[in-house]
């Protein structure tokens, strides 16, 4: 093979990948437009730092009192709260175990990782140690800066090692406070929490959500062997021993009931300065009123979920929810009523380490019943125990008193749960399940007692016949009918201090009778067509969400026989269906949208504008997106118009004059906001991430603002305080509307399925009552002040990882019951405008592209009128703007300007539901100003200027671009650039031949040496060529003895 060939070969192949990557990397840039803008040449944003202050100030007490009663007191012997002489000024001293107590990257942790993340300030955060000295304790330095030069909890024996360090750690004090902490976050999945490996969150900075550099075999969940080894030893030299757990999971304790060890508070992540709380309560200052959010058990293997808590990669990546609507205590406390346990050889109290709702206190309360009322409309009946009810439409109300008997000030938590008949082999029904809750004031003990700090209080618990219906999506007692319904017989309800003990009082267990079956087609509170939509026939692109009409048959687990139902291995990955809208969606035009018409835009018989220069001018588009100081002023007239009202005939009239390019950038390009408009004076938007505070990590320096990092939703969660969840939305939202955002992804309502799972701590709890009434009073307080809240994920998104592509099947009543319920409650609670969609499947179906959750059950059956978004990018090159739209979806979470080709312009359908997306849009920002404005008449949106400086990378680009295509052109040239003939070809060996073809370079050597000339002219009829004698004598040479070897080699 010739040399020049075998470069080409090489070469143009290379060159082929260079170019190929040049083009992949300029779509990536094309694409991510906005997000490496952001990165590399952020806009200078400016906030009203005095007024972000006094927020800031207002967001700290609520973090504060978020953490004092959310820390939930697990254990305690009398040991708490330790005896501090306020005198002393020294202070109480203690000594800190274990690296989790101090402020290293692995140590106490503030919140979790991700986009359920937030940002914090050094200046802004209270460390452990800090929390705790200024609740008047000394701390052991020495001891403590040990943990943290280690960088980890030493191996099992150190103390041999570091016995100095110890004999004086005894010297200093007899109290020990050892830490166990674990950190989660996005992407910390179940595949890596469930073993013994490092799981790594996406966060700032990536951090392990559980690596003790020691394969001992102890997952996530578990404590390791070392920090067994440190427990047992601290609590063999040291008298008095408390635990904190600072973790988002629940976490297996068992080794924690040595007697030895005296007190356990679990913390949860408390936010920027919620360590002030467990100084406080250690000390007595603060009475701990938290209770558990989930149930805490000895072995998580012991929990139907375990089986599969991971999904399973056959036929796509799929996961099977087959324990049914037995998750959390309902498993527990119905598999403790049917004698599951007693079956394999235990007991409850050996399975269940603390149960959901458990929380002590330094006090004593006692409960009384006071009545029972049935309510109808307005009217209210008094009712007595055993009662008969007939009417659906009934809400049952009971009130209770509370005292506080102890000799210390404190808040206690009444919960109502609610047992219904079960009949063995009908429909699946968990033994106990809570229905409502209410917290106390602060209540004082007698002898403390005044006008002003009462020694009791009346709680009424207020709940519908509907929130205690099941749902029959197979007509199991064959009476007809599927939907929600409550069977005839009798109902307890049931006053209790947690889902397994029975508070003490008399009248604990109220009893109601149901004469006849209750059902609902039609939703109580919108009177929407309740259905099936997801089982059997009427399955949803005709994929039963139960899975068994393909693939070996699922079992489920039952109540009739959980022995033999129980899940003991993972259940087989189905064999068709794994995603059928991987090609698009299949709502087609035909069947959905066949009156579509095209509608009207760019009109100008109107001038309708949502905002306006201060003169009343129209704004600009840099107006618009902040660019200008030009300040912009809301035209509230038509704000609140159009936010009381949906149907106001001024949104049509507004939406005309909308152009199809400002259209098409709302709905396909949104990420972390929209764009502007300027026809309409729509103003560019930003939203960000929420659950523990505004989450503007994804921001340069420039650009973040200075906002409070709160709790985790864990912890709102355990204070069982509905007003704090207001509170913290409105402080969080009053710390958005004066950073020019008027939106965060939050609250997260998914329910805790298993422990596993490294978002729990962006969640509430394992119930899905609890996390719908949460959720719903954080969006209320939020909506109130000015910030759209997008409730997420919708819905079943449990993994850890982001679960793209994921497969979930269950049942109807399980979707409906546990994962839709949350949802449900906190949309009617808050009347919530702005929703997110999760990355996962229902059943065949992601979620993001299915017409039956978010245009049957979403839409018509809960009523829900506002926008909703995708989770970031689940889009594909097959799945595009047009299908969400058609599925119910509106705005696309990824802002590339390529996304503009997904939609048609001359598409009626396309064009018509893009303008209904936009409208909807609009309503959740205008129905949020016009419920601020009613709450607060003085409130008014903020502006915000944004200083936008040249954007430098992508003429950077441009020259890259510039400089590799002409580096791979001129390349090419010189590799296909034909050769001069050579000066000397062909030479054979042939002499004869020779001298034919060479004669004009034969000149005999005395003529040569005789000539008078320097140079000699060589004319090979192609060109003359002047050389000197000298180099031409020695070509002659040089050829005379190539051609002796060439002679020789034949």
């Amino acid at each position: 093979m010739e040399k020049s060939l075998l470069r080409k070969i090489i070469i143009l192949p290379c060159m082929a990948v260079i170019l190929a990557g040049l083009a992949v990397g300029n779509y990536e840039c094309y694409i991510h437009e906005n997000e490496i803008t952001s990165q590399l040449v952020p806009a200078k944003i400016t906030y009203d730092n005095s007024k972000l202050s006094e927020a800031q100030m207002a967001a700290g007490n609520v973090v504060d009192q978020i953490a004092q009663e959310g820390m939930t007191l697990m254990k305690n012997d009398g040991t708490l709260p330790l005896e501090i002489d306020e005198d002393d000024e020294d202070g109480y001293p203690i000594n800190l175990f274990g690296i989790g107590s101090t402020d290293a990257e692995n140590g106490f942790y503030l919140f979790g990782g991700g986009s359920g993340s937030v940002t914090l300030y050094d200046k802004d955060k209270v460390t452990l140690q800090q929390g705790i000295e200024q609740a008047g304790f000394e701390v052991n330095t020495s001891l403590l800066n040990f943990f943290k030069e280690e960088g980890e909890n030493p191996k099992e024996n150190w103390w041999e090692k570091e016995q100095n360090i110890l004999k004086s750690a005894k010297a200093f004090s007899d109290t020990a406070v050892v830490t166990i902490s674990r950190f989660t976050g996005e992407n910390c999945d179940a595949d890596e929490n469930t073993t013994d490996q490092t799981s790594y969150s996406f966060s700032k900075p990536y951090q392990a959500s559980y690596n003790d550099n020691d394969l001992d075999g102890r997952n996530f969940c578990q404590l390791s062997l070392r920090e067994e080894a440190m427990l047992k030893w601290v609590s063999n030299n040291f008298a008095e021993v408390i635990v904190l757990i600072n973790s988002g999971n629940m976490m297996e304790l068992g080794f924690l009931d040595n007697p030895k060890i005296n007190a356990i508070l679990y913390t949860s992540y408390p936010g920027k300065s919620g360590t002030k709380a467990i100084g406080d309560i250690l000390a007595g200052k603060v009475n701990p009123s938290g209770h558990l959010t989930d149930t805490f058990v000895y072995d998580t293997k012991s929990d139907p979920t375990w089986a599969n808590v991971i999904a399973k990669k056959d036929n796509g990546t799929q996961i099977h929810y087959v324990e049914d609507i037995y998750t959390g205590y309902r498993w527990y406390e119905t598999a403790d009523k049917e004698g599951y346990f007693n079956s394999i050889g235990k007991n409850y109290n050996e399975v269940v380490f603390r149960p959901f709702g458990y929380g002590l206190t330094y006090t004593t309360f006692e409960w009384n019943f006071k009545n029972i009322s049935f309510k109808n409309g307005d009217t209210i009946i008094p009712a007595i125990n055993g009662d008969n009810v007939k009417d659906k439409d009934t809400k049952i109300l009971i009130q209770v008193e509370v005292k506080n008997t102890g000799l210390v000030a404190g808040k206690d938590v009444v919960q109502l749960y609610y047992t219904a008949p079960y009949t063995k082999g009908g429909i699946e029904k968990a033994y106990v399940n809570l229905v409502a809750f209410e917290k106390t004031e602060m209540l004082y003990p007698l002898s403390q007692s005044s006008e002003d700090k009462p020694n009791s209080q009346i709680l009424s618990l207020e709940f519908s016949l509907y929130d205690m219906a099941s749902y029959d999506a197979y007509d199991k007692n064959k009476n007809n009918f599927t939907g929600y319904e409550l069977e005839k017989g009798e109902y307890q309800l049931k006053l209790q201090n947690n889902a397994h003990e029975l508070n003490k009082c008399e009248n604990s267990t109220i009893k109601i009778n149901l004469t006849n079956d209750l059902k609902w087609d039609k939703d109580p509170n919108t009177n929407g067509t309740i259905k099936n939509r997801f089982t059997g026939s009427t399955a949803e692109n005709n994929i039963p969400i139960d899975g068994n009409n393909n693939g070996e048959k699922i079992t489920y687990l039952s109540r009739a026989d959980f022995l033999s139902t129980f899940p003991k291995t993972t259940t087989p990955n189905r064999t068709s269906g794994a995603d059928s809208t991987k090609d698009g969606t299949y709502v087609t035009d035909e069947e959905y949208y066949k009156n579509i018409t095209m509608p009207t835009l760019n009109s100008t018989e109107t001038n309708l504008l949502l905002y306006t220069l201060e003169n009343g001018e129209k704004a600009s588009r840099n107006d618009l997106s902040g660019y200008t100081n030009n300040k912009i002023i809301p035209n509230e007239e038509l704000i609140l118009k159009l936010g009381e009202n949906y149907d106001a005939p001024e949104w049509e009239q507004l939406l005309n004059q909308l152009s199809y390019t400002e259209i098409v950038d709302i709905v396909a390009r949104c990420s972390c906001g929209t764009f502007p408009a300027v026809s309409i004076g729509k103003p560019r938007t930003r939203v960000f991430d929420g659950p523990q505070g505004i989450n503007n990590s994804t921001l340069s320096p420039e650009q973040l603002a200075d906002v409070t990092a709160f709790p985790a939703e864990t912890l709102v969660g355990m204070t069982f305080n509905k007003e704090l969840a207001r509170l913290e939305g409105a402080a969080m939202a009053t710390e958005a509307s004066l950073t020019g955002t008027i939106g965060i992804y939050a609250p997260a309502v998914d329910l805790h399925r298993h422990a596993y799972n490294g978002r729990n701590y962006e969640q509430y709890s394992e119930d899905p009552y609890l996390c719908g009434i949460m959720g719903g009073k954080m969006a209320t307080g939020a909506i109130t002040h000015g910030c759209q809240v997008s409730i997420k994920h919708f819905v079943c998104s449990q993994p850890g990882k982001n679960p793209r592509d994921y497969n979930t099947w269950l049942t109807e009543q399980n979707l409906r019951e546990n994962y839709l319920k949350p949802f449900e409650i906190a949309i009617k609670e808050s009347k919530a405008n702005f929703l997110m969609t999760s990355f996962n499947n229902i059943g065949g179906v992601r979620c993001a592209y299915s017409y039956q959750l978010l245009n049957g059950v979403l839409r018509e059956e809960w009523g829900f009128k506002g926008s909703i978004i995708t989770d970031y990018d689940v889009n594909s090159a097959s799945r595009t703007t047009a299908n969400l739209i058609r599925s119910g979806n509106d705005l696309r979470f990824q802002g590339s300007v390529a996304n503009r080709a997904e939609l048609d312009e001359n598409n009626a359908v396309d064009v018509y539901l893009a303008r209904q997306s936009v409208k909807r849009d609009l309503w959740s920002f205008c129905n949020t100003y016009y419920r601020t404005k009613n709450y607060n008449p003085n409130y008014t949106s903020t502006n915000v200027i944004v200083t936008q400086p040249f954007v430098w990378w992508i003429m950077v680009v441009i020259m890259i671009d510039v400089i590799i295509i002409g580096g791979i052109g001129v390349g090419i040239f010189f590799l296909f650039k034909p050769k001069k003939k050579a000066l000397v070809n062909n030479i054979e060996t042939d002499s004869s031949q020779e001298k034919s073809e060479h004669k004009f370079l034969y000149k005999k050597k005395e003529n040569l040496s005789s000539t008078s000339t320097q140079n000699v002219v060589i004319d090979n009829n192609q060109e003359k060529i002047s050389i000197s004698k000298k180099d031409y004598e020695e070509l002659i040479d040089l050829i005379d003895k190539l051609q002796d070897k060439l002679k020789k080699l034949k």
